[in-house]
């Protein structure tokens, strides 16, 4: 029957009885210490007892609970309560003291929203860099691609995450990364496609990052040290995976290199190698000698006006 009940209820339940139990002993019996000892041991047992008889360890917290409060009515009653106030009181007077306690305070402060700086940061980048393992990618029911080499690059479709806005963070992470004044928004945000599918994706689905180096090797791209217009650039982290990818739009004179590329979920921007969200990684230039980037099939299969062209 105790197993058809929720365990919550049970373990609470099990600690209003285990109070009453104590609080009746320690009033008939007149000897609370003996009293407590006695009603812990009980309580232990039953605990066992359930334990062992059901296999489910629920009752264990309101048993520690109930051990932990006896604990802190016989400090209360030992007069240490009182002895330990009275000395933090005593020594919190002392100037020194004072001092220390506000240095502490100060740089915990200053710690605790660099932290949350960070954890925002994180929060942000997350959403651009690890959105194929966060949407519910589905394959696309109209589209297929393969390389040059024949391999099938599987194409996906996305959704929004449970509770997601499509409008959400888009300004607190230029804000954030201290971009809003280093790139320039080329396209609104949408889930039609990710980097990776505006890139070789024709701009109408998602490429999952693990299938880039493939698309690499199979359509013929070379590393290049030196971009030009048209070449992908493509960025790894510090395990060499593909985290993201982009265009080369213009390459100044001074050598100054103009990218354009989608940020996960949010809008496509003009930016530089450096002033970007995906700062943590390391970027590199291919090119290759097809007329474009799309995967083959994928310009066949739309009409010729809704052709995406880089």
């Amino acid at each position: 029957m105790l197993s058809l009940l929720p365990t919550e209820f049970l373990a609470w339940c099990l600690f209003g009885l285990g109070a009453l139990a104590l609080g009746g002993l320690g009033l008939c019996t007149g000897r609370w210490g003996k009293s407590i000892l006695l009603g812990l041991a009980a309580l232990l047992l039953t605990g066992a007892g359930i334990t062992w008889t059901v296999a489910d360890p629920w009752v264990w917290p309101p048993v520690l609970g109930l051990g932990g409060l006896a604990l802190g009515l016989a400090l209360l009653r030992a007069g240490l309560v009182e002895r330990t106030v009275s000395f933090f009181l005593t020594t919190l007077r002392l100037s020194s003291v004072q001092a220390a306690l506000l240095l502490v305070g100060g740089g915990g402060v200053l710690g605790w929203q660099l932290l949350a700086l960070n954890a925002g940061t994180d929060e942000l980048t997350g959403l651009t860099l690890d959105l194929e393992q966060a949407l519910d990618l589905q394959p696309h029911p109209s589209l297929s691609a393969v390389t040059d080499a024949g391999n099938p690059i599987p194409l996906f479709t996305a959704g929004l995450m449970a509770g997601e806005s499509l409008n959400a963070h888009e300004m607190d992470l230029l804000h954030i990364q201290g971009l809003e004044r280093h790139v320039i928004q080329t396209a609104d945000q949408t889930l039609d496609y990710n980097c990776h599918g505006w890139v070789f994706g024709a701009g109408r689905c998602w490429v999952r990052s693990m299938h880039v180096k493939q698309i690499l090797t199979d359509n013929h791209y070379q590393v290049v040290a030196r971009a030009v217009p048209g070449d992908v650039a493509v960025f790894c982290d510090s395990t060499g995976e593909v985290r993201h990818t982009g265009l080369v739009k213009a390459v100044a004179p001074d050598g100054m290199v103009l990218l354009e590329s989608k940020w996960g979920m949010r809008g496509r921007y003009l930016h530089t190698p450096q002033q970007h969200a995906y700062r943590h990684c390391t970027c590199t230039y291919y090119h290759s000698d097809r007329p474009g980037h799309a995967l083959r099939g994928l310009d066949e299969s739309l009409p010729q006006g809704d052709k995406v062209r880089h």
